[in-house]
């Protein structure tokens, strides 16, 4: 995990996104959704999750793609209330650390495997019956403000929100059908209920002289209001944020200092003048923000790599860099597209080359959270669930105010995801060999990590990120993180896709 004096290199992460850089003060972030539940606040528990009545069903023959097509808005269940679902079935089950899914209880039968989704809920996945069906639901945990003024949040880690929940028939006819569930914890504690500072509000406090550089560690488990004041030696009644309608500038005393602690790593950190021109809430908008959270596990890792295919110059020979940014703008999802698009090249040899619509993510993907922030592996699921049509048919604006039936009624042709899943099969399992061997036998892992080096001065070990600012950013778009020490949590939660293209016409 981060040691609570942050290290260079994530001290580089926070540079090369500008808008977090605010020297001795505080800087408050909106990003993804503001609860906070970990691994051992959902594992080794008994759960019952209830069901509503399926609400639609596609078969899996030649007019499903066109059914699907036709399904501008997907189903979203998490607009529903609890009390608003019409439970027709009540599911026991125990999720066992760290990925297994028993029936009824710790004894009984395994079923399935689980996961967590990051920190912001968890995905279950059944199958029985030889495997002749699959039951796969995700829902978000739950939360809610303390009171209407206050900035702390309440996880209500043994509950969720109304999620949705997809069963797969496999036969001569595959039939899926779509449903709305929630879970609770048969029997919860007093630990999973927490009350803190948004986790995900990122709270960071930059490098202060007169700090030594002291910052939140935000893998910390701490729930307490007072235990956060105490790490940050602050009153945080007197937290507050940047001006949003100021000009952003760039902090160039963080960036000196950085260079001063960085011989060892083979890069220096150096300001970005394009940014100034933007207000700081226009770049929240275009930046948005995550926090790292990982829990890890004590993983064997697997023996050494065969090197199978070159997948690289395929994966990247047509990607826009040149592109002004939207005055909105979401990287998790540009990301998690950019690294479907490039396997999608890879798995074709080249042979199609497509652009797909980033904007059916952020309007219709009832997972993701528009341009506030989201999670790559939501993006899988949408993909599992519906479909993704071609940038023409839907242009990417950056606005979560388009409505998603905007998109056009034929594109000609559409994504689907054969599969998804985190590097190791669950989050917190993936680890430097396993991400290697991925992105060699598939190619980029999202976000898009495109292959791994040694910095032939330093020796130091690096993965290569591609990034979505544009090819004036970095290392001509790309940039250069710490690799065999999940710095960042990079190792801990990359998400490989396989996406298959199915043409409509």
């Amino acid at each position: 995990m981060l040691a609570t004096k942050p290290s260079m290199l994530f001290l580089l992460l926070l540079v090369i996104l500008p808008v977090m850089m605010m020297i001795g003060e505080l800087m408050v972030i909106v990003a993804d959704i503001p609860v906070h539940c970990v691994h051992h606040n959902i594992g080794n528990s008994e759960w019952k999750l209830y069901l509503s009545p399926m609400i639609y069903s596609v078969k899996q023959d030649e007019k499903a793609h066109s059914i699907q097509r036709k399904q501008h808005i997907p189903l979203n269940c998490t607009r529903m209330e609890r009390e608003d679902v019409n439970v027709a079935r009540i599911v026991n089950v125990y999720l066992q650390l760290p990925n297994i899914v028993r029936s009824e209880n710790k004894n009984g039968n395994v079923i399935g495997t689980w996961t967590m989704v990051y920190d912001q809920g968890f995905e279950i996945t059944l199958s029985q019956y030889n495997h002749n069906y699959e039951m796969s639901m995700f829902a978000f945990s739950m939360f809610e403000k303390v009171n209407s003024t206050s900035e702390l949040i309440r996880s209500k880690c043994h509950q969720t929100f109304v999620g949705n929940y997809r069963k797969t028939s496999y036969g001569k006819q595959s039939v899926t059908s779509f449903g709305c569930y929630y879970a609770e914890k048969v029997y919860p504690q007093p630990t999973d209920v927490k009350v803190s500072l948004p986790i995900n509000t990122l709270l960071y406090k930059f490098y202060d002289p007169k700090n030594q550089g002291k910052g939140l560690n935000v893998n910390n488990d701490q729930s307490e209001f007072d235990s956060l004041a105490d790490e940050l030696g602050l009153d945080l009644r007197l937290m507050r944020t940047n001006d949003p309608k100021e000009k952003f500038k760039t902090d160039r005393t963080l960036i000196d200092w950085i260079n001063t602690q960085s011989d060892d790593l083979g890069w220096s950190a150096r300001s970005y003048s394009q940014f100034e021109q933007f207000t700081n809430e226009e770049m929240e908008r275009m930046n948005g923000a995550r926090s790292i959270l990982v829990d890890k596990s004590d993983l064997k890792k697997p023996q050494n790599l065969d090197q199978e295919e070159e997948n690289f110059a395929l994966a990247f020979d047509e990607i826009d860099f040149k592109s002004p940014l939207p005055e909105n703008f979401d990287w998790r999802n540009v990301s998690a597209v950019t690294a479907i698009e490039s396997r999608i090249r890879i798995q074709t040899k080249n042979k199609l080359k497509p652009l797909l619509a980033v904007q059916d993510i952020v309007s219709c993907s009832p997972y993701a959270q528009k341009c506030h922030g989201g999670i790559p592996y939501s993006i899988g699921r949408h993909l599992r669930d519906f479909t993704l049509v071609p940038e023409s048919c839907f242009p990417y604006t950056g606005s979560e105010h388009i409505p998603c039936d905007s998109k056009c009624n034929n594109p000609p042709y559409i994504v689907k995801m054969k599969d998804y899943k985190y590097v190791g099969d669950f989050y917190g399992a993936g680890n430097e060999e396993n991400m290697k061997r991925e992105i060699f036998r598939h190619g980029p892992v999202s976000v898009v990590i495109t292959g791994w080096g040694v910095d032939p001065v330093t020796g130091q070990k690096y993965w290569n990120v591609m990034n979505s600012w544009g090819e004036r950013w970095g290392d001509s778009g790309f940039f250069r993180i710490a690799r065999g020490n999940d710095e960042c949590a990079i190792e801990a939660e990359p998400v490989a896709f396989y996406p298959e293209v199915v043409y409509t016409a």
